[in-house]
């Protein structure tokens, strides 16, 4: 007998279904008790996050075991007590008195109908029928108050795929593996958005992915989100919550300018895409992305105007915030610019850190901590600046904030010294210091009581000056200093990667001082500052809130490979040591023969500069040395690596000693892990 096309589809559809675990190993349980375990299995999760999918699977379990089943979707039923009966009766026939499953889907169109079923109509069904719910919505009150349905009822909450559900999801799909990590940025994972990210990669499997509206992917993840809006008022409180990182009712009234935000905010809380937590309102990454993407093309006008509502609320917020809340408004002022395209590579680094960062804090050094300080200081920048930073932290004490994690290990810190109190000795033993007082005495001298802070040394422990959750806290600590450092007249920033840091510290009105470089143990560094008393600190926040936002990187070419080394394997794989062995140490990567190899070049910006590629190949190490924890066989490898390049001890046998293996099995994981990143990285460079 020919094989049904349903069977076909059935079989394609069991091909391409990932992850979901769980829920399916809890149905099958049910399926071969003897006894139903529960009566109702109810999955909620927002539009396209894969519910009627996982019903399709718990489909399959029932075909493979033989139970009966019926489906009634709710999409296209009138909420009428006959019409379901009817479509019930269409699905599943008689009653039946075995082991029976029947399914809900689409159960939110059920609403009106909610107190019937569960009151009246589900309680006259045989004890051996298992009934599956699927909604956007979570179980309302009346389920949970019921003790009766307590007892009886498993909710199964869908969230987006992991990195490795998704990376399941789309070898089924057929798509590169060097396609995988853009598409995760792309849809985080969402089910929906995944699978139309994999129709455009396979279709276009040389165009990078878009969200604009022209790639074709905005209209089925709206449709799938916002199927109903109920007036224009509720359009811009979505959109208003989209731009923002958490919306409360009161930030809701401020961007609509309405006194009375309570019913737009009560509906937005009760939206299934849509989180609450402690600090407000939160929507699902892809919902966000896709709706400001919307929004941006559909009406800039009002998305620009949303935005500098959002900057003069935070602005003000800033001004009056107290030491304990400016940490969560600068957060919330910094996520505006998860789209600017200075901007957008540092925010969105942020927002991932911040998602799993442990709780950290700011405070100011304590005297059994200097050595500390000055420890970290040595680490990063050699002894001499560890012994300028150690004599600061004893002379300028309230100068010197660590930041410190939940257990008091020191994370970070920032030595801020005060430039007017420095004596010529001082600035004599300090080549970064006679930089910033000769600038200050050229150019912009200081004026009777007038004040000057030198930001000489600021960093993290792993990540030095890179971006990431200890350089915001030092951030915030920085603008403390701005408001409310009595008659400062001029900021000065000394920075180890002036190339990376010019766009960021340029866009806050901190330009790079002429001539003002200085070398302290072989190792140059620059100088940025701002004058207050050009641009006064009120002043300069309002400037910064008011200011346009350029939210459209300029077009570009295409990218070219004329300056592309091609290296023997041999020379690729010394090449990929030197690298490592420079990781912790960017400035020695200047020249380097892989910032112009295949690996790079297809991953850097067109005509980008030598910063950005120095970064660039940075990241392609920490990915493929990352990618060694997929297996847990060789998540040794990874350990080893990280303690020897990525985040470096002071020594091999320290990091032996740190990840808690002999000094011969540390050597022996080293050598595997360097050879794993090696095989990785060369099948790139040659394209297999």
């Amino acid at each position: 007998m020919p094989q049904l096309l349903a069977d076909r589809l059935r079989a394609a559809r069991a091909q391409v279904f990932v992850g979901r675990d769980e829920p399916q190993a809890l149905f099958a349980e049910a399926m071969t008790a003897p006894e139903l375990p529960f009566s109702l299995l109810y999955v909620h999760g927002p539009g396209g996050i894969g519910k009627t999918s996982l019903l399709q699977a718990f489909q399959r379990t029932c075909a493979a075991q033989e139970v009966p089943y019926g489906l009634v979707d709710g999409q296209h039923l009138p909420p009428l007590p006959d019409a379901f009966s009817q479509a019930l009766d269409e699905a599943c026939g008689p009653a039946p008195e075995a082991r029976f499953v029947l399914f809900l889907d689409g159960f939110e169109h059920f609403a009106d109908l909610e107190d019937w079923l569960r009151a009246t109509f589900l309680p006259t069904l045989s004890g051996e029928t298992l009934v599956v719910i699927a909604s956007r919505q979570p179980p309302g009150p009346r389920w949970q108050a019921d003790p009766g349905w307590q007892l009886l009822t498993r909710i199964v909450p869908l969230r987006n795929f992991t990195p490795q559900q998704s990376h399941a999801y789309l070898t089924q799909r057929g798509i590169a593996e060097d396609r995988f990590e853009e598409a995760l940025r792309f849809t985080h994972g969402h089910p929906l958005a995944l699978s139309l990210a994999a129709d455009l990669l396979a279709q276009q499997p040389n165009q990078p992915l878009s969200i604009e509206p022209q790639a074709g992917l905005i209209r089925p993840l709206l449709d799938r989100f916002v199927q109903q809006v109920p007036s224009p008022a509720h359009r811009a409180a979505l959109e208003a919550c989209a731009l923002v990182r958490t919306t409360t009712e009161g930030t809701l009234a401020e961007l609509l300018e309405t006194p009375n935000a309570y019913p737009l905010f009560s509906w937005l809380r009760n939206l299934s895409f849509i989180d609450a937590s402690a600090e407000g309102l939160r929507p699902n990454p892809v919902a966000r992305e896709v709706l400001m993407a919307d929004l941006r093309w559909r009406n800039p006008t009002w998305h620009e105007e949303l935005h500098r509502r959002a900057r003069l609320l935070y602005t003000e917020q800033l001004k009056k915030a107290n030491d304990a809340d400016k940490q969560h408004v600068l957060t919330n002022y910094v996520f505006l610019y998860q789209d600017h395209p200075v901007l957008q590579t540092a925010v969105r680094s942020l927002q991932n850190q911040w998602q799993d960062a442990e709780p950290l804090r700011l405070e100011p050094v304590e005297t059994p901590h200097r050595q500390a300080v000055a420890d970290l200081v040595a680490q990063h920048e050699g002894p001499a600046a560890g012994t300028l930073a150690e004599r600061y932290c004893q002379r300028f004490p309230a100068c010197v904030q660590m930041v410190r994690n939940t257990t008091g290990t020191i994370r970070g810190a920032l030595v801020t010294v005060p430039l007017h109190e420095t004596t010529p000795t001082e600035r004599a033993a300090d080549p970064g210091l006679a930089a910033a007082w000769a600038y200050l005495r050229q150019h912009a001298a200081l004026r009777g009581d007038e004040t000057a802070l030198l930001s000489r040394f600021w960093m993290a422990d792993e990540t030095y000056q890179q971006i990431s959750p200890v350089q915001s806290l030092i951030s915030v600590q920085r603008v403390r200093q701005y408001l409310y450092t009595p008659h400062l007249a001029f900021s000065i920033i000394a920075c180890a990667d002036p190339d990376f840091w010019t766009p960021f510290f340029a866009y806050v009105d901190f330009q790079r001082l002429p001539d003002a470089d200085f070398t302290l143990e072989g190792r140059t560094y620059a100088l940025f500052g701002h004058d207050w008393r050009v641009t006064p600190p009120m002043q300069w926040l309002d400037q910064l809130a008011a200011a346009p936002l350029p939210l459209s990187p300029p077009e570009s070419e295409a990218p070219h490979e004329e300056n592309l080394i091609v290296l023997s394997q041999p020379d690729f794989t010394e090449a990929i040591r030197s690298a490592l062995q420079h990781y912790a140490r960017p400035d020695r990567l200047h020249g380097h023969p892989l910032l112009h190899a295949r690996i790079v070049q297809e991953h850097a910006p067109p005509d980008a500069d030598e910063a950005t590629r120095i970064e660039t190949l940075r990241t392609r190490l920490k990915e493929a040395a990352e990618a060694l924890l997929a297996d847990a066989r060789e998540a040794r490898y990874f350990r080893a690596l990280n303690r020897t390049y990525l985040h470096p001890a002071a020594s091999q046998e320290a990091a032996a000693e740190r990840i808690g293996v002999p000094y011969s099995t540390f050597r022996r994981h080293l050598k595997r892990g360097f050879e794993r990143v090696v095989e990785q990285l060369w099948l790139e460079e040659v394209g297999g």
